[in-house]
């Protein structure tokens, strides 16, 4: 994931995926979860999944989360875990769920 400023919030853009293709189609992975038809067949590979990350509180920031697994998107908040990781963490009907980041360079 590549995070980003997105003027005030942060944004973060998939900048890899794991399979890089699709088993059915050997084909870059796309979009296919996606509710908007039209966007079914975008690489996912550019696919903005931190939307409007906005600070809420020290090293915390609040906004939505895309889930290309099931072109869903949720509540999300990211938190600060040290100079070289990050928390994304998720909630949907009070199941709640996360992933820790490690910064790559």
């Amino acid at each position: 994931m590549r995070i980003a400023a997105c003027g005030a919030a942060l944004c973060g853009f998939l900048a890899s995926v794991v399979p890089a293709k699709d088993p059915a189609t050997g084909r870059p992975a796309t979009d296919k979860q996606n509710p908007d038809p039209a966007k079914r067949n975008r690489p996912l590979v550019g696919v903005e999944v931190l939307i409007n990350m906005r600070p809420s509180g020290a090293g915390k920031w609040a906004g939505q989360l895309y889930n290309s697994d099931n072109g869903r998107t949720y509540q999300g908040y990211l938190t600060e875990q040290g100079a070289s990781s990050l928390r994304v963490e998720g909630c949907s009907f009070g199941i709640c769920g996360g992933e820790n980041l490690t910064r790559v360079r």
